[in-house]
C-alpha cells in the first residue's frame, strides 16, 4: 500500500513539469488578477488535506497554484507553478515545489523542499498573495476523511 502512495506523491510532485504544455483551462480556476496584470490560478483537484503527525502537530492543506506573467513586459519569466502547504490554524505556509518557465516553455528555475517539519513553516503576511491563497485553500470543503501526511486524501470534490 505504501508503494502506491509513493507513486502518487511522485506523480503529483512532477506533474506541473508535464502540465506546462496545457493551457489554464485544464482544471485551473482563475483566482485573481494583480495590479501588474499577472494572473493567479488554482487547481481544485490538487487540494489535499493531512492530519497531524509527529512532524506536524497541526492539520496541513496543500494545493498547486499557477502564476501567469505573460501580460507583463518582462520576457524572462512567463509562468510559474507552485505547490504550497498551509498550516491553516496558525496562518503559516511552506513552499514544497516551484517551477518557473520562460515564454518558450523552458524551465528557468525549479526547487523542491522535502523537510517540511513544523519549524520550517513561515507566517503568511496579511494582505499578501500567499495569505489570499491560504484563505481559499483553508476554506475548501472535502468529501470524506483526512489522512496522515504520508497518505493524502484523494478524490477531492
Amino acid at each position: 500500500m505504501r508503494k502506491y502512495y509513493a507513486v502518487v506523491l511522485t506523480m503529483t510532485l512532477f506533474l506541473p513539469v508535464v502540465a506546462y504544455a496545457q493551457d489554464w483551462s485544464d482544471g485551473w480556476s482563475l483566482l485573481g488578477q494583480a495590479s501588474d496584470k499577472s494572473l493567479t490560478y488554482g487547481k481544485t483537484s490538487s487540494i489535499k488535506d493531512y492530519l497531524p503527525d509527529s512532524d506536524h502537530p497541526f492539520r496541513v492543506r496543500e494545493a498547486w497554484f499557477g502564476f501567469d506573467y505573460s501580460n507583463l513586459k518582462e520576457d524572462h519569466l512567463w509562468k510559474s507553478l507552485a505547490l504550497i502547504r498551509y498550516d491553516c490554524a496558525n496562518g503559516r505556509y511552506f513552499l514544497v515545489s516551484s517551477f518557473d518557465y520562460s515564454a518558450d516553455g523552458a524551465v528557468t528555475h525549479s526547487e523542491h523542499h522535502t523537510d517540511d517539519r513544523a519549524k520550517k513553516y513561515l507566517p503568511a503576511a496579511p494582505g499578501s498573495v500567499i495569505a489570499g491563497l491560504m484563505t481559499q485553500v483553508c476554506a475548501y470543503q472535502f468529501r470524506g476523511q483526512s489522512s496522515s501526511l504520508g497518505e493524502p486524501l484523494l478524490g477531492a470534490e
